[in-house]
């Protein structure tokens, strides 16, 4: 493993993740959108919506196509840093089911690189993504499992730990009489919701009855990312 103790505490000093832990297991929520579990040696991306822009170009929308590019380039690097085992995307990582036939070369040799990158790669099903093509490399699953904690796209009843995808939460904290907005992480005793990685993801924000059903307010912690940085939603942040 890449990753050692004195490069996690540095990078939480930085602000460029926060430690925490679920089902008593250690995870470095990142500033870029990525969970790392050391225990497990494992990786946890959630998301990606590849091809969200080729999908909507069909409509009009006039987005730049390039999301594809620009969120596997992302990841690319991240893998780089932390050299991970295992990588899990949590769902979503196509934007629709025909989002592979749409990637262009370049791209889609790009996802082959990062796929081989780990020593293994599975891919969660989502409701985007229901059916992965058999030439798209990697694992293909409705779930798995990391340590005693289910890793699958939206929440399920039966899980006593699980982390999810599938909400893309936003909030907005007060820095230095500042409001930030970004991208969240939401977690409970028992559930974490990761944030969505993908360039052109939406989201809701983290007050959103469809979160909050799952993630009661009085019960969670909230890490919103900002260029590059943490910062914790329930607490009056000032930077140091």
């Amino acid at each position: 493993m890449a990753v050692t103790a004195d490069w996690l505490y540095d990078a939480i000093a930085k602000r460029q993740g926060v430690l925490v832990k679920l089902a008593n297991i250690s995870w470095l929520l990142h500033a870029e959108g990525v969970a790392f579990c050391p225990a497990h040696d494992t990786l946890l991306v959630s998301d990606l919506h590849l091809e969200k822009a080729s999908y909507l170009a069909r409509s009009g929308n006039p987005l730049t196509p390039l999301d594809t590019y620009a969120t596997l380039q992302r990841l690319t690097k991240l893998i780089a840093l932390f050299k991970p085992a295992k990588v899990i995307c949590v769902g979503d990582s196509f934007h629709d089911v025909g989002a592979f036939t749409r990637l262009s070369s370049g791209d889609r040799a790009e996802l082959s690189r990062m796929v081989e990158m780990p020593t293994e790669w599975v891919w969660i099903l989502g409701n985007h993504d229901p059916d992965l093509p058999a030439d798209i490399p990697g694992k293909k699953r409705k779930q798995t499992i990391v340590g005693n904690i289910r890793i699958v796209h939206e929440p399920e009843q039966d899980a006593a730990y699980q982390v999810v995808g599938h909400f893309h939460p936003k909030g907005k904290v007060s820095v230095n009489r500042h409001r930030l907005r970004g991208k969240c992480y939401v977690l409970t005793e028992n559930l974490l919701i990761m944030p969505s990685f993908g360039q052109y993801t939406g989201g809701l924000d983290v007050s959103d009855a469809a979160i909050t059903r799952h993630a009661p307010k009085a019960g969670r912690q909230c890490f919103l990312m900002y260029e590059g940085a943490i910062y914790t939603l329930n607490e009056r942040t000032r930077k140091t």
